[in-house]
Parts: structure tokens; C-alpha cells; sequence
């Protein structure tokens, strides 16, 4: 999934909705990420953190929307490497990534 389009599927989302990430293991929260640019393509990898809260759908929306980053493949990193990010489920507290 690039970066535009979960800001296209997260405009359905309300403001205020928590999102975690989940990759390889149980759900975290993020709160940062890095780029990489890996056979000309530009990454956006997500860092997952143990404890703080979670961002809520409009912060993540504006620590990625971006110009430079819309193009971007997203991915949520984790202890065996980055892993593909490819949509969200909704739940009962929030969405996750995964």
C-alpha cells in the first residue's frame, strides 16, 4: 500500500480514532517512522514503540501527508525486518495496520 492511499481510505475514519501497528507480533503504538529508498523506491517504514498512547487518525495524517511521501510503500517494521503494510482492520478501540 503507498501512502496515498491509506490517506484516501482513512477519510472515511473519524478524527479522533486510535491507530496501532502490527507486524509480526502483538499490536503497538507508533509515533514515528524512517525512509529508505530501496530499488528506486521510495519506503515509509513505521517504528513500533512499547508504551505511550496511540496516534490518533488525524495525526497520522499529518505526520504523513507530504508531498515527497504520497508515493511511498508503507511498512511496519519488526524485530525479523520490515513487513508490507497492505490495509487496516477496525476495531472495537481503533485500527491496526497490518
Amino acid at each position: 500500500m503507498r501512502t496515498i492511499e491509506l490517506l484516501a481510505l482513512l477519510a472515511d475514519q473519524g478524527n479522533n480514532t486510535n491507530v496501532y501497528l502490527q507486524t509480526d507480533g502483538p499490536r503497538t503504538v507508533f509515533r514515528t517512522f524512517r525512509t529508505l529508498t530501496e530499488n528506486e523506491s521510495l519506503q515509509l517504514i513505521f517504528e513500533p514503540q512499547t508504551g505511550g498512547h496511540p496516534l490518533k487518525v488525524w495525526e497520522l495524517r499529518v505526520l504523513i501527508n507530504r508531498p515527497e511521501l504520497r508515493g511511498a510503500y508503507l511498512l511496519g517494521d519488526s524485530a525479523t525486518g520490515p513487513h508490507a503494510i497492505f490495509g487496516f482492520q477496525e476495531q472495537d478501540d481503533g485500527l491496526v495496520l497490518h
